[in-house]
C-alpha cells in the first residue's frame, strides 16, 4: 500500500507543481505584460517630454534669431545713418570752403530775384562771393535793374534774395538747398554705398 500511496502523493505533487508551473507561467507572463506596459508608459513620457522640449528649444530658438536680427538691423542702420552724416557733414564743410563759380553764383542770384517777384531786390552773400556777385549783377543788364544792392551776409555759399525790406524772403543758399535735397540725398546714398 505504500506503494501505491507513494504513486498517489507523487501524481498529487505532479498535479500541484504543474498548477504552480502555470501560475507562475502566468504570474510571469502577467509580470512581463505589466513591465512592457510600464516601459510603453515611460517611452511614451520621455518621447512627449523630448518634443516638447524641442519645441520649447525651438521657440526660444527662433526668439533668439528674431532678437539677434532686430539687433544686427539697429546696428546696421545706425552705421549707414553714421556714414550718411559724415558724407553730408563733409558736403557742408566742402561748400562752406569753396566759393561757387560765377555761373553757379549768378544762376542762384537769377532764380532767387524771379522767384521773390518784386521790382527791387537784396542780395545776400558770403563775403568771399560779395565782389563776384556786384560784379555779376552790374554785368547783367536785367539782374542789375532788379537788384537794388549786394550785402554780406554769414552765409556758407549760394545767395539769399529778400525784398528791400527783408519781409520776403527765397534761400539759395549752399546750406538751405543742401538740407532741401536730404531727403533724396540720403536715399542715394544709402544705395550707392550701401547698397540698399
Amino acid at each position: 500500500m505504500a506503494t501505491g500511496m507513494d504513486g498517489i502523493a507523487e501524481a498529487v505533487l505532479r498535479k500541484v507543481r504543474a498548477e504552480a508551473d502555470g501560475i507562475l507561467a502566468d504570474a510571469k507572463a502577467k509580470a512581463d505584460a505589466a513591465v512592457a506596459a510600464a516601459c510603453a508608459q515611460r517611452d511614451a513620457r520621455l518621447a512627449a517630454e523630448r518634443t516638447r522640449l524641442l519645441e520649447e528649444a525651438k521657440v526660444e530658438a527662433a526668439r533668439i534669431t528674431a532678437q539677434s536680427a532686430i539687433s544686427s538691423r539697429r546696428q546696421l542702420l545706425a552705421a549707414k545713418s553714421a556714414i550718411v552724416e559724415e558724407v553730408f557733414s563733409a558736403a557742408k564743410d566742402a561748400l562752406a570752403g569753396s566759393a561757387g563759380s560765377p555761373d553757379e553764383l549768378a544762376s542762384l542770384i537769377a532764380e532767387g530775384v524771379a522767384a521773390l517777384g518784386r521790382e527791387k531786390a537784396r542780395v545776400l552773400v558770403a563775403a568771399r562771393d560779395a565782389a563776384a556777385a556786384k560784379k555779376l549783377v552790374a554785368a547783367d543788364r536785367a539782374l542789375g535793374e532788379r537788384v537794388a544792392e549786394v550785402k554780406e551776409a554769414p552765409i556758407d555759399g549760394g545767395a539769399i534774395v529778400e525784398d528791400p525790406a527783408g519781409s520776403l524772403r527765397v534761400d539759395n543758399s549752399y546750406a538751405t538747398r543742401l538740407a532741401m535735397l536730404r531727403p533724396t540725398l540720403v536715399v542715394e546714398i544709402g544705395s550707392t554705398l550701401l547698397g540698399s
